[in-house]
């Protein structure tokens, strides 16, 4: 499935997944490394510039080229987060571009024009934590929740073992997008994947949930 956001080619993202722009201060670069790591099991994948841009590439380049081709940006606001003209430039960029920003407050508040969007409070929770959290938001905001729901159903039909068509399947009873294109797909996977097909009750499963979302849109 085409990421919806753009179509030029990039190497630092892995096909299929959601795609995330962490804006971080060099001096927390750490940070940005375990969540992106933490994004993993949701099937997102996020940009960090200190660890995604080979040394011999031209910097900001590499960084509009991650911008222009996301789907949402997270703030990781430690302090110093403000100060720093490449993290300005960075949330600038992604408003501009319309995508979603959430920042994640270290003991830095929203400021500007991603102070108009409620921080998550990050001191004392888990990387692991902030990443379901942040899956969740994806998942339901106007502005993500269609890709996010290409991307749940990216993860579903590669689905490679019975246990995983079970995690798969939940995933994709979470969604709060859903259209025919999608349902044409993953019908298609439980014919062609037996991972899919021969996991107990995954076929039932996909079944009801493709009816209750026809039903919900009065396409009998």
């Amino acid at each position: 499935m085409p990421n919806q956001s753009n179509s030029e080619p990039v190497d630092f993202w892995l096909p299929g997944h959601f795609r995330v722009f962490i804006s971080h201060i060099s001096k927390y670069k750490g940070s940005a490394a375990k969540l992106q790591s933490a994004f993993l099991p949701h099937y997102i994948s996020s940009f960090v510039a200190h660890n995604d841009i080979q040394p011999t590439r031209e910097w900001e380049t590499e960084i509009r080229k991650a911008l222009s081709t996301s789907d949402a940006l997270v703030a990781l606001l430690h302090k110093g987060f403000h100060e720093s003209l490449w993290t300005d430039h960075e949330v600038g960029f992604a408003i501009g571009r319309g995508l979603l920003p959430v920042s994640i407050s270290f003991g830095e508040s929203p400021y500007g024009f991603i102070g108009r969007y409620q921080a998550i409070q990050g001191k004392g929770l888990s990387y692991k934590k902030l990443a379901e959290m942040l899956f969740k938001i994806f998942l339901r905001h106007p502005q993500t929740k269609r890709r996010m729901a290409e991307t749940v159903v990216n993860k579903f039909v590669l689905t490679n073992s019975y246990d995983e068509a079970k995690s798969n399947m939940s995933m994709l009873e979470s969604v709060e997008y859903w259209d025919a294109s999608l349902s044409k797909i993953v019908k298609k996977s439980v014919n062609e994947n037996n991972q899919i097909s021969e996991a107990w009750g995954i076929p039932e499963r996909v079944n009801k949930f493709i009816a209750n979302w026809e039903r919900e849109n009065n396409l009998f």
